[in-house]
């Protein structure tokens, strides 16, 4: 089963080198491919996932051994701009995770549903599609690609991933090191080396269970993501929830960056005043220099006339002595 976003242009040869990635990998569910700026430069060419449930694309400069690639690679999960699914597959362990509605962070959870199942999923150099970086995100009442929308539904999805796959999370996966470069290649290799590890191990004894999941496709029977004729009202009733936690999360954000305006308002006071105080001392400082030059040259004044009545007595007392 092929999956592509609308905003997505597949290459030629697309569903070919998907189709020949599966055939050489049968272990593998989810594959995936390059997936292109519109100049043409690889934007991911497969994704890793961290223990905190962020991720970060392979590209030219994270994984360039990769990128170079002759052959398919194991990774966490690839793109839903365009992917291959086994469909079996993705019956037996659910389909997507319909808690994380809208569709952002679904493939993540996905990938990491098959590894629990002993399935892979895999990236493959031989198929590209071009494709408008998140040009489907629709935004908030017809906003589209808000970037504050976005923020909201990345943010949202993470932390219901990280909440639901935790306790994998913290044994499988690799902390992320924040002081290292996004990009950094060792960083990724050790992710890769413990993504191409996890593959060999046999499948755990039972997937997790799909906590908070919610039915917004046919409840109680058929495959995930056929629609019965409720299917539109439960979709329109997801995104007024979805909406209702995006205004809270605006107003509590707005909330937050006016505390913190009110804070670093306080704190610019507080410099200010400091920085008057110190202005005032340098005042007081510059004015007792002044008074202190005025003094010294006193002194300096002082010591000429002392040197000068010195030499005058010296004279005098030479004098009287040749007169005696």
């Amino acid at each position: 089963m092929a999956i592509v976003h609308e905003d997505t242009h597949p290459r030629a040869g697309w569903i070919e080198g998907l189709l020949a990635a599966a055939r050489a990998n049968p272990r593998a569910f989810l594959l995936g491919n390059r997936i292109l700026h519109t100049d043409g430069s690889i934007w991911s060419g497969g994704w890793i996932t961290w223990r905190d449930g962020w991720t970060t694309p392979l590209d030219a400069r994270s994984a360039p051994q990769l990128m170079a690639a002759a052959g398919p690679y194991v990774v966490d999960w690839v793109g839903s701009a365009s992917m291959l699914l086994d469909r079996a597959a993705f019956q037996a362990i659910g389909g997507f995770d319909e808690w994380t509605f809208p569709a952002v962070s679904t493939n993540i959870g996905l990938g990491m549903a098959g590894a629990q199942v002993g399935r892979t999923s895999v990236a493959t150099p031989h198929s590209a599609v071009v494709h408008a970086t998140q040009a489907m995100v629709h935004g908030h009442r017809g906003l589209y690609s808000s970037p504050l929308y976005r923020e909201f539904l990345i943010g949202r999805s993470t932390r219901r991933l990280r909440e639901k796959w935790s306790d994998v999370l913290d044994t499988d996966y690799e902390p992320r090191d924040v002081e290292a470069a996004i990009d950094d290649p060792v960083e990724h290799a050790r992710a890769l080396a413990a993504t191409a590890a996890r593959s060999n191990r046999p499948p755990a004894a039972s997937p997790p269970p799909s906590r908070q999941s919610r039915e917004l496709s046919a409840p109680g029977g058929g495959w995930p993501g056929a629609f019965d004729e409720g299917a539109r009202d439960r979709l329109v009733e997801a995104q007024r929830e979805v909406d209702a936690e995006f205004d809270r999360w605006v107003i509590e954000d707005h909330g937050q960056l006016r505390a913190r305006i009110l804070e670093l308002d306080a704190g610019a006071a507080e410099a200010a005043r400091a920085h008057d105080s110190a202005v005032a001392q340098v005042h007081d400082l510059s004015a007792e220099c002044d008074r202190l030059r005025a003094r010294v040259a006193e002194l300096d004044e002082s010591a000429r006339e002392a040197a000068r009545a010195h030499d005058n007595a010296l004279e005098q007392l030479q004098s009287l002595q040749r007169e005696r």
